[in-house]
């Protein structure tokens, strides 16, 4: 398999893990920490209080698992299987890129040390806020589906991944 089919194998388990995770939400909010978010986690061009069409939700979510892609793809330096391509940018999703750049998890993986890089993810379920670290629930189960992820123990849910609006298709059953 060429290594572009398998990065769009990793990319597809991705994107279906997203939503989970993240949730939709349609009008821009505040995260747990205060961050104003988007639809499913997206704070580039998020403004507490706008209202977005679905659509316009997964077309961000796209665009923005596709930069995480980019970016892992930049800092590890090694091959990796989908499965572990997916939980990094899943990962860096999540935590940014300059978070995995100066991680121990990229350390690890760059080293080949993936079972020791798969204990790294639940070192990661702390948020800052208000200047104090807070142990956030959501991450720790997010932690834990990106490390089987990275495993391999998470197989890619074809008819999940079908389901997804792609492009400008609008699904209704969705709405």
């Amino acid at each position: 398999m060429t290594r572009t089919k398998l990065a769009a194998l990793g990319l597809s388990l991705a994107v279906v893990s997203v939503p989970v995770y993240e949730g939709i939400r349609l009008v821009d909010y505040r995260d747990p920490v205060g961050i104003p978010t988007a639809c499913m986690g997206h704070t580039v061009t998020a403004v507490v209080g706008t209202h977005r069409a679905l659509d316009e939700c997964f077309a961000l979510m796209y665009a923005d698992v596709y930069a995480h892609h980019r970016h892992v793809q930049r800092l590890v330096k090694v091959p990796l299987q989908p499965h572990q391509h997916a939980a990094l940018v899943h990962f860096t999703y999540n935590v940014g890129p300059a978070a995995l750049a100066r991680s121990t998890l990229l350390r690890k993986v760059n080293a080949r040390d993936f079972e020791g890089a798969a204990h790294e993810f639940g070192r990661w379920v702390y948020a800052t806020k208000q200047g104090r670290k807070v142990l956030l629930p959501g991450l720790v189960a997010r932690r834990a589906h990106e490390a089987a992820m990275f495993r391999g123990e998470v197989p890619l849910d074809q008819k999940a991944f079908e389901r997804l609006p792609l492009g400008g298709a609008a699904h209704e059953d969705r709405r």
